[in-house]
């Protein structure tokens, strides 16, 4: 009969369902041709050279793999930090970036986007000698989409600040099936399999061992029926053709022939692809194996030979990807496992950058289509199987992502560990862009605003009917009421997007494409609506801290000193800051403070958005109470989640916090330290001195955003304001490596500050020298590391190191500075005043004071609050004396009689607490629950 031949000769589709989908080819295309090139000219524009040189040669290697490469020789750029300070070194390196047998190649890189095509030849025949061509490949291009991540491309792409993230994505087969190779014999082999498949399967119900069905014709006769009645069911058509010799010729050249037709292709499709996959498992996996770990050399050579350009793959085989199975948490910190899954596919990866020219098969194919996940695949293996002439012409083009359709309340409802991911990400990272997120997540689960990014970017009419339609009358309201701040109302959106959509087609920027902007778009809609939230503060201080946060991440300070705007971004930011922002409006002084690293602005700030967060996660739990479904998410995984965020989110009152702005993080040309005793508890106050030249050790050079003098910190004790200038990073090297290198000078101005007495302004106090010592000194001590987001949970938290200090500007005073495996810093003090009263005698006699009950009572109440082991192998200690009995002025005398005080005092400790064990109860429990899981 000839049945491949039916593949050949196609199927005719009704004739509404074959205009719907030529429209919709013809139109996606387009669509997609311009909204690809538009979000690679702003990634382009915004793109260093290194960060192009980067991606080229990604493209470049995973497309081809040859025997030249073996042995690639490049200069490396070592990044190491030593004490805490960044250091760069360059060194000759070398790598091997040849496979044998591997698959590779880059479906597309016939048809690179112009945006940066001829660029991309230029840089490989110059660089390496080779243009790649379609030649190239093995036996076909596995890699058939190199897409963007994150912020690439979008509004928030900031030049030398985003990470080049791209998703990989791997085909071990090709998309086009060869169905010349399956005539009726092979047809037939393969059913005969399935068939002996079944009665495997049939043994493994019956806890039969198959073996022993040989000894057993009869029941091996019963299970072979069963198999084959089963068999014959899936497949009624190619039963009857191939095992019965029933001819549906005559038929299939009827008028009734078609649907008959459409039947036996779907029976020879689903039969060969379950035929594939069997027989080539381990083949396949071999082929993944190799092509997994030759991606991960392409990205080491390139972190290696680009490491300020922050590149990484991601890769995924599409099946992985298409059912929303992104990696664990359980392995990466980065990957959301299953909080998020399909969500993330419609609301975060699709709307990312095709670099190779492949085009997303959801965009070509209609909504209808795209709503229904079987008439979706079912249209998919037409094309796969070349049975729709329609789309032969752009086949080696496409890659099948998946279809998108809308999302439901029944899929939200079973994913609310996505909630607890972003409660993870605001523990361990950046809380602005993690409440942002949450807020989303409230968005979808509103059954009217369930619509995705990629949704709203076809069809960007669909956001415009949420908005209520009072929202001019709300903006003229907020705009009348002065004594509050609401930020920027829905019509001040609108009006900006159409304000930058109506500049001239050369410098146009098209917002309704960007998907960080439908983010900010969606969720200013949604929290202005009265019918979504009551409570009219809550709606409004949600409002203003969206328009910060917002503002904060797509790092609005770059538009504060800009005049003449160069990309289309600048041009935006420009805007951005008109509408939202205008000058001596409280948005703008808010946002002039967080920019200058105004501390009480930003400590306030922090606290709002927790509340706020806090505040979201527990309407999303009363919208889940509602409803009786459970979670979807992997248990393992959201004990991550969870503990993490309890253990990390709210610090602890002792704990040195960290600066939320990452941009603030820049080492100072001085600290002045000055005191205040007018002031309430904690009297310090660090002020930042930049500098006229002050370089941030970044690409750029100094930084404007940053004022001459700010207050750093106050109210802090001295030891702690100390080590939150180390943790924050103002303390450190200025233009480090130059000859011009120098480090932050430490100035402490008491003035006539009085610490109390005679005895702590005498013997106390520390001078401008000893700070920088101290300094020093911590910075040693407690070295850079990277802390594992897994160790609270496999292990718990546990004090890693200590540095004891005696006497800091109060005589008998011990304070403790302590680190745990989580790198979270703490300080605590204990003053002892029956010290204080004999302090003479203590001065003149240091191991009289080693003695003291009193003293060795706080280090015990100390250890046993922390439950710290001192015998420990893994806790390492110091101790530090800021008086000397030999008469010199404190901090003069020298280093090595600290150093022997300091090991006395080591050792005293050690032998009356060294033998004592403190354990933590609960948690000892919850690691042994843990294990038992």
């Amino acid at each position: 009969m000839g049945l491949n031949k039916l593949f050949k000769s196609g199927i005719a589709l009704p004739k509404s369902n074959a205009e719907e989908l030529e429209k919709s080819l013809n139109e996606g295309k387009a669509f997609f041709a311009d909204y690809n090139e538009k979000r690679l000219e702003l990634a382009f524009s915004t793109f260093s050279p290194d960060m192009k040189k980067a991606l080229f040669e990604v493209i470049f290697f995973l497309h081809v793999n040859d025997p030249r490469f073996e042995n690639i020789e490049y200069k490396g750029i070592k990044i190491e930090r030593v004490s805490g300070i960044v250091r760069e070194s360059f060194y000759q390196a070398s790598a091997n970036l040849y496979s044998p047998g591997t698959l590779h190649g880059v479906a597309g890189i016939d048809k690179l986007p112009a945006t940066f095509r001829e660029e991309f030849y230029e840089y490989t025949k110059n660089e390496f000698g080779v243009i790649p061509g379609k030649e190239m490949v093995s036996e076909f291009p596995p890699i058939v989409s190199i897409s963007s991540l994150g912020s690439i491309g979008t509004i928030s792409h900031k030049p030398q600040k985003s990470d080049l993230d791209l998703q990989i994505l791997y085909e071990l087969q090709p998309f086009k099936f060869q169905t010349e190779k399956w005539t009726e014999d092979r047809l037939k082999a393969s059913f005969s399999k399935e068939i002996n498949l079944g009665i495997h399967r049939l043994c493994v119900q019956q806890n039969l061992d198959p073996k022993s069905l040989s000894d057993n014709p009869k029941l091996h006769k019963e299970l072979r029926q069963q198999s084959v009645l089963k068999a014959a069911k899936t497949y009624p058509y190619l039963y009857q053709i191939l095992f019965q010799n029933k001819d549906f010729a005559k038929l299939l050249a009827s008028p009734q022939g078609r649907q008959l037709k459409m039947n036996i292709i779907l029976e020879m499709i689903q039969l060969i692809t379950q035929s594939e996959k069997q027989s080539q498992a381990d083949v396949l996996k071999e082929k993944e194996r190799l092509l997994k770990n030759r991606i991960l050399a392409i990205q080491d050579y390139i972190q290696t030979k680009f490491p300020k350009e922050e590149v990484y793959l991601f890769s995924c085989d599409c099946e992985s990807f298409r059912q929303g199975h992104h990696g664990t948490t359980l392995e990466s910190k980065e990957a959301s496992g299953s909080a998020y899954e399909l969500i993330l596919n419609y609301d975060v990866l699709m709307p990312g950058i095709q670099f190779a020219s492949t085009i997303p098969t959801h965009f070509i194919i209609s909504k209808n289509f795209n709503n229904s996940s079987q008439f979706y695949a079912r249209l998919i293996n037409f094309i796969r199987f070349r049975c729709l002439p329609l789309y032969h012409h752009d086949d080696d083009y496409l890659v099948d992502m998946g279809a998108t359709p809308s999302l439901k309340m029944s899929y939200m409802l079973t994913h609310i560990g996505a909630a607890y991911w972003e409660s993870f990400k605001a523990a361990s990272g950046n809380l602005p862009k993690a409440l942002l997120n949450l807020l989303r997540i409230e968005v979808l689960y509103n059954s009217r605003y369930q619509l995705t990014f990629i949704e709203l970017i076809k069809a960007p009419e669909m956001i415009d009917k949420l908005i209520p339609d009072n929202y001019r009358e709300i903006a003229k309201e907020q705009e009348g009421d002065s004594k509050r701040i609401y930020g920027m109302s829905v019509l001040q959106v609108l009006e900006l997007e159409q304000e930058l959509l109506n500049l001239p087609r050369a410098i146009q920027l098209d917002l309704r494409i960007d998907p960080w902007w439908l983010k900010y778009k969606i969720l200013k809609i949604f929290y202005s609506d009265p019918e979504v939230l009551l409570e009219s503060s809550e709606r409004r201080r949600i409002s203003r801290n969206i328009d910060l946060c917002f503002a904060l991440h797509i790092k609005l300070s770059d538009a504060l000193a800009m005049f003449h705007p160069k990309t289309h971004r600048d041009r935006f930011l420009m805007a951005f800051l008109k509408k939202g922002f205008p000058p001596n409006s409280p948005q703008r002084l808010t946002i002039e403070r967080f920019f200058m690293g105004e501390v009480q602005t930003i400590n306030h700030f922090e606290q709002d958005l927790k509340n706020l967060f806090s505040n979201c996660l527990d309407r999303i739990h009363r919208i889940i109470a509602l409803h009786d479904i459970p979670d979807g998410s992997s248990q393992s995984e959201f004990e991550i989640w969870y503990q993490y965020y309890q253990q990390n989110f709210e610090y602890a009152p002792n704990e040195i916090p960290k600066n939320i702005l990452a941009h603030l993080k820049v080492p100072r040309a001085s600290i002045r330290i000055r005191y205040e005793k007018s002031r309430r508890r904690g009297s310090w106050i660090f002020s930042g001195h930049a500098g006229k030249d002050q370089s941030s050790g970044m690409p750029g050079g100094a930084r404007s955003d940053i004022p001459e003098v700010v207050d750093l910190t106050y109210d802090m004790s001295f030891l702690k304001g100390l080590t939150y200038c180390i943790l924050n990073g103002y303390y450190g090297l200025l233009r480090a490596g130059s000859l011009q290198e120098t480090k932050t000078k430490i100035d402490i101005d008491l003035g006539s500050a009085d610490l109390g007495n005679v005895v702590d302004n005498l013997w106390c106090v520390v001078n401008s020298d000893t700070a920088s010592l101290l300094m020093d000194r911590i910075v040693g001590f407690f070295p850079y590391r990277k802390s594992h987001y897994m160790d609270g949970v496999n292990f718990g938290k546990e004090v890693t190191e200590i540095l004891f200090f005696m006497n800091l500007f109060k005589f008998g005073r011990i304070s403790m500075l302590f680190r745990d495996n989580l790198q979270r810093w703490y300080v605590e003090e204990f003053d002892h005043s029956r010290i204080a009263i004999d302090a003479q005698k203590y001065y003149d006699n240091h191991q009289a004071l080693l003695d003291h009950k009193d003293l060795h009572d706080s280090i015990q109440l100390f250890l046993m609050r922390y439950f710290i082991n001192m015998g420990s192998k893994n806790l390492k200690t110091s101790f530090w004396y800021n008086y000397m009995s030999s008469g010199h002025a404190p901090g003069l005398d020298s280093r090595g009689r600290e150093k022997s005080l300091s090991w006395q005092f080591q050792d005293k400790v050690l032998k009356i607490h060294g033998e004592k064990n403190y354990t933590n109860p609960k948690e000892a429990d919850a690691q042994s629950e843990l294990t038992k899981n």
